[in-house]
């Protein structure tokens, strides 16, 4: 669907009845109103996820909890899929089971491609280690997708969860 504002006094001017509401007059009036929608989603990563040593893996979530437009679904639980062109709010944290060795890493393949984000930390004995960043993406198209790939090399697996968060920021339509 495309979301394109039109004013509503542009098609029908109640006070003056200059006028008459056209056929696709409450069609128009909804559109402009759904540009006011939230378009977000908030998917999480609940159960832990074991990650290999030295091997990028992705991300599968298992749990949504705010989805207002179709980003995410289950049957490719690794994706968050932009529904509609626009600038988008990317939140991402990721936890490590706590381990003294190494790194971990955490990146955004976007489309199977190149990763346009991604932030590492060192490892936190003791306790988890939290790999969080935020990124406002470039203009996206309808259907693109991101991906959420994590590394490690502690010597062994690590559990992670995970929280993910989009906003639409700017609709471009």
């Amino acid at each position: 669907m495309t979301y394109t504002y039109v004013k509503p006094s542009a098609t029908h001017t109640p006070t003056t009845g200059a006028v008459i509401p056209t056929a696709n007059w409450g069609t128009k009036v909804n559109a402009a109103f759904d540009l006011l929608a939230p378009n977000s989603c908030l998917v999480n990563r609940v159960a832990t996820q074991s990650i290999a040593g030295t091997t990028t893996t992705n991300i599968s979530f298992d749990t949504e909890y705010i989805d207002d437009n179709a980003f995410f679904a289950a049957g490719t639980a690794t994706r968050i899929t932009f529904p509609r062109k626009g600038i988008y709010l990317v939140d991402v944290l990721v936890q490590f089971a706590s381990n003294a060795n190494g790194y971990r890493l955490v990146t955004m393949p976007r489309g199977g491609g190149a990763s346009d984000r991604g932030q590492y930390s060192p490892a936190i004995n003791g306790a988890e280690t939290d790999v969080a960043f935020s990124y406002l993406t470039a203009e996206r198209a309808a259907g693109d997708y991101y991906e959420f790939a994590v590394w490690q090399n502690s010597g062994g697996s690590l559990n992670i969860t995970a929280r993910v968060a989009v906003a639409l920021i700017q609709d471009r339509t």
